[in-house]
């Protein structure tokens, strides 16, 4: 996944958080146009679980939560 794909996808995740105050995005949650946000946060779990994402994007999504369990 490209750099600024992640970036614009995440900037979306922010402002989820910023309107429900967690990142516990159902799976199925779309956004209105479309992107499958809570897809993607489950593949950032994922990730995470499996060791595969850098340390700036996990502190950029656990920043959002205050902790990693939100991530697990």
């Amino acid at each position: 996944m490209k750099n600024n794909h992640w970036d614009e996808i995440y900037k979306l995740a922010k402002q989820y958080y910023n309107e429900n105050g967690n990142l516990l995005i159902p799976f199925r949650y779309a956004t209105i146009d479309k992107i499958q946000l809570g897809r993607w946060i489950g593949t950032q779990r994922g990730l995470y679980k499996e060791n595969n994402i850098s340390k700036e994007r996990i502190d950029l999504l656990v920043r959002r939560n205050s902790t990693t369990k939100k991530l697990e």
